[in-house]
Formats: C-alpha cells, sequence, structure tokens
C-alpha cells in the first residue's frame, strides 16, 4: 500500500511539473502568465512538501517494549551501612525502578542516591540477576541486548555522607520477540 501512495504522490508532482514547465516556456508579457507562475510554483512546492510528509508518516517504523518494574537489593559486606534513596532528602527509598515504554534503541536514565548510613568508608558496585523475558524470544541472551551501567565511580564513600549515581539501561534496536522483561539490580557495598 505505502509503494502506490508514493507512486500517486511522485506521479501528481510529476505533472505539476510538467505544468510549471508549460507556464515557465510562455511569454512573459501578458498578465495571465505573470498570474500562473507563481501559483504553479507554490503549488508544485505544497504538493511536493505533503507528500514528503504523508509518505514519511506512513513508513514509520517503530518497536515499543513496555517493561515492568525490577527490584533493587541493595548488599552489605563486613560492618558497611548503606540506603539508596530517590531524593537528596533520604525520604523516598528506592525499592524499584520502572523503566517505563521503551522505543528501540533504548537509553533510559534514572537517578538516585547511595547513602553510606554505617562507620565505614565503602566502595560498592552492582550485578543484575533474575531476567525474565516475555514474548516470542523468550529464550534470548538479555547479555545480547541489554547494558545496564552506572557513575558510582572508583572513590570511596565515607560514613553519612551520600553520593547521587545515575543508572543507564540500554537496549538494542536488535532485541526482537521480547515484549516484556524484568530483572533485579544487586547493588553490594564494602569496606574500602
Amino acid at each position: 500500500m505505502e509503494t502506490w501512495i508514493a507512486v500517486a504522490i511522485f506521479g501528481s508532482i510529476a505533472i505539476l511539473g510538467v505544468q510549471l514547465l508549460r507556464v515557465i516556456r510562455k511569454e512573459y508579457t501578458t498578465t495571465q502568465s505573470r498570474k500562473e507562475l507563481p501559483l504553479a510554483v507554490i503549488t508544485l512546492l505544497v504538493i511536493l512538501g505533503g507528500g514528503i510528509v504523508v509518505y514519511d508518516i506512513l513508513t514509520l517504523s517503530t518497536d515499543t517494549l513496555t517493561i515492568p518494574t525490577s527490584g533493587i537489593v541493595p548488599q552489605e559486606v563486613g560492618n558497611v551501612e548503606m540506603e539508596l534513596y530517590w531524593d537528596i532528602f533520604s525520604q523516598k527509598p528506592v525499592v524499584e525502578v520502572d523503566w517505563g515504554e521503551l522505543e528501540l534503541p533504548a537509553r533510559v536514565n534514572v537517578t538516585f542516591y547511595v547513602r553510606n548510613t554505617g562507620g565505614d568508608y565503602f566502595t560498592s558496585n552492582f550485578t543484575t540477576t533474575g531476567w525474565v523475558l516475555n514474548g516470542s524470544n523468550s529464550g534470548a541472551d538479555p547479555v545480547d541486548y541489554f547494558t545496564l551501567s552506572w557513575t558510582f565511580g572508583e572513590s570511596s564513600l565515607g560514613p553519612d555522607r551520600q553520593r547521587k549515581v545515575m543508572l543507564t539501561l540500554e537496549v538494542a534496536d536488535t532485541l526482537t520477540g521480547v515484549d516484556t522483561f524484568s530483572f533485579d539490580i544487586v547493588i553490594t557495598a564494602w569496606e574500602a
């Protein structure tokens, strides 16, 4: 169907182009030919622009994933104590991340605060576990399509201090056959 629409649009443009050439070939001595030229040019530009817009709209291809939440499970090693909050005032604890509805390729950032509530300096890292992919390609390996990174950095976090951290999920545009997915993020803190 899209091919027929493109043929019709470009055919109309060709017909108008021929008409425009006819107007241009006339002598410009008459009032009639002077009025026809601007009208033909404007008509040609409007149809050309409208045709391009219609063709672009009809040929758009998108792929959207609806993604449920994934849990964040803080793990403390040794005498460190860590808490995660959405806000700088430590009033809204992070218990899950909702990645929202994604259009592939996707890159989604969420920002939260890692707070050291213990008495020792610690450093931190994360892993993912419990991946569940739903859809016709549910057996796909998440490593091939998903990348998760964060900005905690290498430096340690001192007692009663907090650090703003951005967690970034990237999903490749080659992912097909997966309608929804979920996974757990395990954030581990250990004494520095």
